[in-house]
């Protein structure tokens, strides 16, 4: 059997991968903080920090639970965090369509495990489907993709942040 190339390997965790950071750095860095709640008895900086304490939360749960739960395909995360991006960007763009922070919360921390899941996910499939000389190589790659796309997210969570702030 021939060894898998560690560059197929790379972009087929770090393709989906990208597209999930790209979708929560986008949320993370340009949404999170215009989610307001105006009838929740925390003020508006308060529900920023629980939004993130329980998104980060997310991610913890969810790198930490490779033991239990292990995913050989990563797509369907990819689109699981586009769709909850699509809809907190649907959700800042038309005021209140979220009823409460506690929903938000919910999405906050789903966002979390979706992609603390993808992270941990990708390097434990790396590590199983390349072989140990060519590991550092495709790591050193997903990371540039994974780095690329949060990059990326930055740039549009700018426009879009400033766009919904009317700023120009």
């Amino acid at each position: 059997m021939i060894p898998p190339n560690p560059f197929e390997a790379a972009l087929r965790q770090g393709a989906p991968l990208g597209l999930v950071y790209f979708a929560e750095y986008f949320v993370n860095q340009g949404l999170m903080e215009l989610l307001y709640f105006p009838s929740s008895p925390l003020p508006h900086s308060a529900q920023y920090r629980t939004l993130q304490l329980l998104y980060q939360a997310g991610v913890f749960v969810s790198r930490s639970s490779l033991r239990w739960i292990r995913l050989r395909r990563l797509w369907g995360l990819g689109l699981l965090q586009v769709l909850l991006a699509a809809f907190l960007l649907a959700a800042v763009a038309v005021n209140h369509l979220l009823p409460a922070l506690g929903v938000a919360a919910a999405l906050a921390l789903g966002e979390g495990l979706v992609g603390g899941g993808a992270y941990g996910n990708a390097f434990a499939n790396l590590s199983e489907q390349v072989p140990l000389p060519q590991q550092p190589l495709a790591v050193a790659v997903v990371t540039l993709m994974a780095e690329v796309a949060i990059a990326a997210a930055g740039g549009v969570a700018l426009g879009a942040h400033a766009a919904f702030c009317g700023q120009e």
